[in-house]
């Protein structure tokens, strides 16, 4: 696997955008989705979610030094470099592609309707350190885009959902429950 170092000019490449202003060589740390997570040297993709639309956040992402900006649309005037693009949601998936073929890096994909987890689990700990396996719940678009993209939250250990304090342990499944395959009638 060979490390790439991104830059905004690589980026706008990879993923087909218009970079504009800023710094086209200026190392990229990390890829962000949310504004509070941004920091010096970073690369902010402004998605729009259900709640919040990110454009709304470039020009203060980019104020603490972020390195570059993906967007959509126009978002006010701001100092830094902005990759323009027609779909940022697009771009996060293009850019995550474009690192993992100029990484040479393998993707092992589990499907089925049951056992998945443990084979995951199972294949991490055979191929030791260095794998990077999806948490619980990655498998949305842009998670999944931002896990390829090295993000904070992976990591090389098998995932495991915490308890609460003081909750017990499930044994077999949900209390009271069993379960079976539906009958036809």
């Amino acid at each position: 696997m060979t490390h790439v170092q991104l830059t905004p000019a690589w980026v706008a490449n990879a993923v087909g955008g218009r970079l504009t202003g800023g710094q086209a060589d200026r190392g990229i740390r990390e890829v962000v989705i949310d504004s509070r997570e941004a920091g010096p040297d970073d690369l902010f993709v402004a998605i729009k979610g259900p709640r919040f639309d990110g454009h709304d956040f470039v020009a203060e992402v980019l104020a603490r030094g972020a390195a570059a900006a993906i967007v959509d649309h126009n978002a006010g005037r701001t100092d830094g470099a902005l990759i323009e693009v027609d779909d940022t949601l697009k771009a996060l998936q293009d850019l995550a592609h474009a690192v993992r073929m100029a990484a040479g890096t393998r993707v092992i994909a589990i499907t089925g309707s049951a056992g998945k987890t443990t084979t995951k689990t199972l294949i991490v700990a055979t191929l030791g350190p260095g794998t990077v396996a999806t948490p619980r719940g990655s498998n949305r678009l842009a998670r999944a885009a931002k896990l390829v993209l090295g993000s904070a939250a992976t990591t090389t250990r098998p995932f495991a959902r915490r308890r609460r304090s003081g909750e017990e342990r499930p044994r077999g499944g949900a209390p009271g429950r069993r379960h079976r395959r539906p009958q036809c009638r």
